[in-house]
């Protein structure tokens, strides 16, 4: 545990001056994707009696969900904000709710986003969501080495790395080759996120390009860089920081995304009846998954052969002991393709090139959502080593969205697919 009183959480010198907050949005409720939410919902308003009578409940239901959110991400700005921590699209959003409203001081709901940043099963879905990035894909080793000292509690070894990567994958982002230290927190709000509140990113860079030149020797509690690269901030080995620099991976990592989202070529708003039609959707594949249920097979269930899944899988691996990298590379998820479908086969060939696969053998399948399954999986390599993963599919529809297995639309595309997955001797469950 650590003290209640953060002494670098008070102005010290010249940062006693107020702080100049950078105006990105002043609300959740600005940004462009809500407001453009907001209008589709007012025009559903005034034409509800074309609804049918099941559906005319559904403005209102989604008008609740949106004003839910839109509150969630400025109270949590309000509460953390301060203490910079940032609003990434990762966070459970009842976590946050509770971390919130629970009558604790500050410095214990603190501790319940350090927990939340800590838990081992959302670690692994940090390093999927890398492995949907290009330039944080080839940083995954570095990124599991984090993990593996963050939950050990060594946690000075994971803030150097986690630094060491956010700069790395912010440079390599984009050709301008620009690291995360030269990012102006101007540039970095000005996309349609929650990052982006003002009390989200751009306050958190004001902290991450601090200057600092004399040693300082109490503890910090924040993200300062260059304090911490260069040796000046030496008292930083704590669960705080630690738990913040995963926090603002995810943040940078949020900002990527959105900024790829801005450079697209912006889609016509929907029609009033494409509209009807996707709450016709939504309310049908609702109708379906209060019927779905979880199912785990092993080798010996009689259906294991004839899951969809296991033949999926099959065709990946058996295009991997054939070197048929295309093959591999269109049954990967569209988030991992999306925006390089030409350039896939040479980046699967680059990271299995050098793995020639002998056998492999599937242990289990896990069907723990309607779109989503956890397979785990035994290999054998030609240097005679043998490896295991727990890799994760995806169900997708045509048009490569998150779809609904039961529907039987779509298919299951791999999302955990690079060879960084595979560990040498470890044991899963």
């Amino acid at each position: 545990m650590y003290e209640n009183n953060h002494s670098l959480y008070k102005p010290r010198g010249s940062e006693a001056k107020k702080e100049v907050l950078i105006m990105s949005y002043e609300t959740a409720r600005d940004l462009p994707s809500f407001k453009e939410m907001e209008l589709q919902l007012n025009g559903m308003k005034l034409l509800k009696f074309l609804l049918p009578a099941d559906q005319k409940g559904v403005p209102k239901e989604i008008e609740s969900k949106l004003n839910e959110l839109a509150q969630l991400i400025d109270d949590f700005y309000e509460k953390f904000g301060e203490r910079h921590w940032i609003f990434h699209d990762m966070l459970n959003v009842d976590q946050v709710r509770q971390a919130i409203d629970v009558n604790e001081n500050l410095d214990d709901a603190e501790l319940r986003l350090i927990a939340m940043h800590a838990d081992p099963d959302f670690l692994q879905r940090v390093l999927m969501k890398c492995n949907g990035i290009p330039a944080l894909r080839k940083r995954i080793p570095l990124v599991e080495k984090a993990r593996d000292d963050y939950l050990a509690g060594r946690y000075y070894s994971a803030v150097f790395t986690l630094v060491s990567v956010i700069d790395g994958f912010v440079n390599e982002f984009e050709s301008t080759h620009r690291g995360a230290h030269t990012r102006t927190p101007e540039e970095l709000s000005r996309y349609d996120s929650a990052i982006s509140h003002h009390k989200g990113i751009a306050s958190v860079q004001n902290i991450f390009l601090k200057s600092m030149s004399v040693t300082i020797e109490e503890p910090i509690y924040e993200v300062y860089r260059h304090g911490i690269m260069h040796g000046v901030a030496i008292n930083f080995d704590n669960e705080i920081v630690a738990a913040k620099a995963w926090n603002l991976l995810l943040g940078f990592m949020d900002w990527a995304s959105a900024k790829l989202k801005a450079e697209k070529p912006k889609e016509p708003t929907p029609t009033l009846r494409q509209s009807l039609k996707r709450l016709a959707e939504t309310r049908k594949n609702s109708e379906l998954l209060k019927h779905w249920k979880s199912l785990k097979l092993l080798p010996n269930d009689p259906v294991f052969v004839n899951d969809d899944v296991y033949v999926v899988c099959n065709e990946f691996y058996n295009a991997w002991r054939s070197r048929n990298y295309g093959k591999m590379s269109n049954l990967l998820s569209s988030m991992n393709r999306s925006g390089r479908e030409k350039l896939m086969p040479k980046l699967v060939r680059e990271e299995y090139d050098d793995h020639g696969l002998v056998e492999f053998e599937l242990l289990s399948i896990d069907h723990y959502a309607a779109a989503g399954t956890d397979v785990t999986v035994r290999i054998r390599l030609d240097d005679t080593s043998t490896r295991q993963a727990k890799l994760r599919w995806l169900y997708e529809d045509q048009d490569g969205e998150i779809g609904n297995s039961m529907k039987n639309d779509g298919n299951w595309k791999i999302v955990m697919w690079g060879f960084s997955f595979y560990k040498e001797e470890v044991e899963l469950e």
